[in-house]
């Protein structure tokens, strides 16, 4: 169920999946992707910052993309699990989104996919 809250789709806590694989070669496994249908869309870096709380099945991580400020997810299987670590860390739930990063660049102003490489300037 998507719903638009102040310019920012929101989406329920279990609609988003991600699934990551490791690769030993980033240009093998794109070889790989071609020969099967898909194709080069778009490339985006950023930069992860995890943490595990010791007592909790839950990840805390700083995300940091270019052009857009840093953001904190907080991941877990369970909505109130997340909800209640979200009201310890200080935060009421009119604070949360539920939202892709594409909606994260939405709420300021840019379409992530307008940009065929989306990469940190060097500084």
């Amino acid at each position: 169920c998507k719903e638009l809250v102040n310019g920012v789709m929101q989406y329920g806590i279990n609609d988003i999946n991600e699934y990551e694989v490791k690769v030993s070669s980033f240009e093998k496994t794109n070889e790989v992707l071609n020969s099967l249908g898909f194709y080069h869309r778009n490339y985006q870096e950023k930069k992860r910052t995890v943490y595990v709380h010791p007592e909790h099945e839950l990840e805390i991580v700083i995300d940091t993309w270019p052009m857009i400020p840093p953001y904190m997810e907080i991941e877990g299987a369970e909505v109130e699990e997340i909800m209640a670590f979200t009201k310890l860390l200080g935060f009421d739930a009119e604070d949360v989104l539920i939202c892709n990063t594409s909606d994260v660049y939405e709420k300021y102003g840019l379409n992530i996919f307008d940009y065929k490489e989306l990469k940190f300037t060097s500084e």
